[in-house]
């Protein structure tokens, strides 16, 4: 019997209704974990666990911004979809990785992710 590993992607989304929208979208073909701010998100990212992605708002509460974890998440190797309502900050902000306007369709989403394989 073989098993099928199902990919692990980290979501940063401080917003019940964003997260949920994304939740929808990709849980059927991703194990999805979720951390409501970027300091969680470091913590969590170095944790040791294999992220197959990581999905970050780019403003989130407390000291860490979507940016700082982003810089984590690709010195760690995995690769990052920035979700902001202002592109042009995210990328001034030096975050590293692909950038999506929040409200784009949810399917863009799970485009990326299968475009990583």
């Amino acid at each position: 019997m073989s098993s099928v590993e199902i990919p692990l992607v980290l979501v940063v989304e401080d917003n019940n209704t964003d997260y949920d929208l994304l939740v929808e979208q990709l849980v059927t073909e991703y194990l999805l974990v979720r951390a409501k701010d970027g300091s969680a998100a470091i913590e969590m990212l170095l944790g040791g666990a294999t992220y197959y992605a990581a999905i970050i708002d780019l403003l989130l509460p407390g000291t860490k911004t979507g940016a700082d974890v982003s810089l984590v998440a690709a010195d760690l190797g995995v690769p990052v979809l920035m979700l902001t309502t202002t592109p042009a900050l995210a990328q001034m902000s030096g975050s590293l990785g692909s950038i999506m306007e929040k409200g784009a369709a949810p399917e863009a989403v799970l485009t990326w992710l299968r475009s990583l394989t």
